[in-house]
């Protein structure tokens, strides 16, 4: 409903985040309040592995990772500006940016996952690159993150999986590199 575009706060966004957290398998979740006491953010550590229970909400997660609505910053209350004192236009799959992220570089066997979930993580990696802005406040400290998961993307090709989730794997390199040349070339050494 999200991803469609329904309305929704942010406080009630974040209850999702910590449900979706939760359901996925995650570590040491806890809410912590921030700085201006108006909102708080949803922390946790690892996941080992995703339960099998929760494999569809991969695919449900990248089609809000994909969604083309802005995030209500009026909503947000906490002061997310840049440099110039704007805001920044976020989406709004982008607060759940950092859990497929940290999902990505913590399950311990990538290649043991279903084809179609770990084809959904690619995939949502592979849009968070093209659609989110990480130079925009909130998504700034996800950026080392994301190259970690980038590396690891690129080490599935060596691994005998399913040849659509390895040419995903390649397409997700071919995306960070295409879209910050700057910042990858520890990536292309690697391959």
């Amino acid at each position: 409903m999200v991803s469609d575009g329904i309305a929704i706060d942010f406080p009630t966004l974040l209850s999702l985040k910590e449900y979706l957290v939760r359901q996925l398998g995650f570590d040491n979740i806890s809410l912590r309040p921030l700085a201006n006491g108006l909102s708080y953010f949803v922390e946790f550590d690892e996941a080992k592995e995703i339960p099998e229970i929760s494999l569809p909400c991969m695919h449900e997660l990248c089609l809000l990772l994909d969604s083309p609505h802005p995030l209500d910053l009026a909503s947000l209350g906490l002061g997310l500006q840049g440099q110039d004192g704007t805001t920044a236009p976020l989406l709004v799959g982008s607060p759940f940016v950092d859990v497929l992220l940290a999902l990505f570089c913590t399950v311990t066997q990538l290649s043991t996952l279903p084809v179609l979930t770990l084809k959904d993580m690619l995939e949502s990696i592979a849009i968070i690159i093209y659609k989110h802005d990480f130079e925009k406040t909130l998504l700034r400290p996800q950026q080392q993150m994301l190259r970690k998961a980038v590396m690891r993307s690129l080490s599935l090709v060596v691994e005998e999986i399913n040849y659509e989730c390895r040419q995903l794997a390649l397409s997700v390199a071919h995306a960070y590199i295409k879209r910050w040349p700057n910042s990858s070339g520890g990536i292309i050494t690697c391959v």
